[in-house]
């Protein structure tokens, strides 16, 4: 038929338009929602801490992460989120028109660990943050999910874990562990792939100049190492002193059981005094045996009201085993009850001066060993952790 075969190309044209539409309008929601959380990260300037944007993802060229923010709370990796419909945190499950969206939380999960890796080891912490009128507040594993609306909010109220020289010393690691993803790097990789080569003998005497000065590089390297051999031998306790000058001003990652955690005041809760008081397997539970193949670990916690308010809990604390294969496993509420007989664990209410102690139960498997407790008394108290 005349004409079809130009009929066939100009759908084909059409779809193609239409592909290019919908990714041009994905990238311009990005957009909307990274800028959106530059400014309400804006005010944490003014109490110490250093927010760099759009900043290129270690090891991936092409790849970026939206803000990085370092301050007294530690370091965060924070990943702008503009998605449509209703976006939830239930169960500690991301979920967004009812469907789990766990892949952004291993992509910013992932792009905390490239940061701590370039910035030498440093703990960081993982931040979905979504722009829109409704607000969220609750954690997914290890990842903070939030909104524009709380974000600076619940970053400030996180405890200090970086004393002041430590956040600058961070800071100025990330200007070159963190070039921009955009600007300089981009204009380099530009005149690196064109201005100014016009012929093959100039490009050999470019990539040449590069070789000796990959060799020069790698000549100070090993010389380096072996000056650090020669003073690990001479000086046994240097190595820990280096050590100790980068990591000073760091809160400890894990408390041993049986010893209190202090939570700073936030918003309206008062200081907190945290403790899980032991770990112990049981046989039962009232009248309940274990599923065939599973354990009973039975967790004591203590919260103790410090500050001069009532402590009224806006949510339940969360509370698991995390075992050495990396699961983890939550606390079972129909297992667990308070010394008086209530559901444990609840949204407690402690007047100052008082504390609640109760425990918890969480099944496990057979022939899994706990390695750790973690609790989270709320999204600004950040996730407390003892060690087993």
């Amino acid at each position: 038929m005349a004409g079809e075969s130009a009929r066939d190309q100009a759908r084909r044209q059409f779809e193609k338009a239409a592909r290019h539409k919908r990714a041009g309008e994905r990238y311009q929601r990005g957009a909307q929602g990274e800028r959106a959380t530059a400014e309400a990260l804006e005010p944490l300037h003014a109490q110490g801490w250093v927010v760099r944007h759009d900043v290129a993802w270690p090891a991936r060229p092409r790849a970026n992460i939206d803000h990085v923010a370092i301050g007294p709370g530690g370091v965060l990796v924070i990943d702008s989120k503009n998605w449509s419909g209703e976006v939830v945190v239930r169960d500690r499950v991301l979920r967004q028109n009812g469907s789990s969206r766990e892949s952004a939380l291993d992509g910013v999960a992932e792009a905390a660990r490239a940061v701590s890796a370039a910035l030498g080891g440093v703990p960081v912490t993982g931040v979905l943050c979504f722009t829109g009128e409704t607000t969220l507040e609750g954690w997914v594993d290890d990842v903070l999910v939030c909104s524009t609306d709380n974000v600076a909010e619940l970053l400030a109220a996180r405890p200090p874990t970086l004393h002041r020289e430590a956040v600058d010393r961070f800071a100025r690691n990330a200007i070159v562990a963190l070039p921009p993803a955009t600007g300089p790097r981009a204009t380099k990789l530009k005149a690196a792939n064109g201005v100014g080569v016009r012929t093959p003998r100039r490009r050999v005497a470019l990539r040449s100049r590069s070789r000796r000065r990959r060799r020069s590089a790698l000549v100070r390297f090993a010389v380096a190492l072996g000056c650090l051999g020669v003073l690990a031998v001479a000086a046994p306790g240097l190595g820990t002193a280096v050590v100790d000058l980068f990591t000073k001003g760091l809160a400890p990652d894990v408390t041993k059981v049986g010893e209190a955690v202090e939570v700073p005041g936030a918003g309206a809760r008062p200081e907190l005094s945290v403790t899980v008081r032991s770990v112990d397997e049981m046989a039962r539970t009232g009248g309940v045996k274990p599923a065939k193949g599973s354990r009973l670990v039975v967790v004591r916690v203590r919260f103790e009201n410090t500050g001069s308010t009532p402590w009224v809990a806006k949510r339940v604390p969360d509370i698991s085993i995390a075992t050495v294969d990396g699961r983890i496993y939550e606390a079972d509420p129909r297992l667990s009850v308070t010394a008086g007989g209530a559901v444990f664990p609840g949204r407690p209410r402690v007047r100052p001066g008082k504390a609640l102690a109760g425990r918890v139960v969480v099944a496990v498997p057979e022939d899994a060993k706990a390695k750790s407790v973690t609790v989270t008394v709320d999204a600004t108290s950040g996730q407390l952790r003892w060690m087993m």
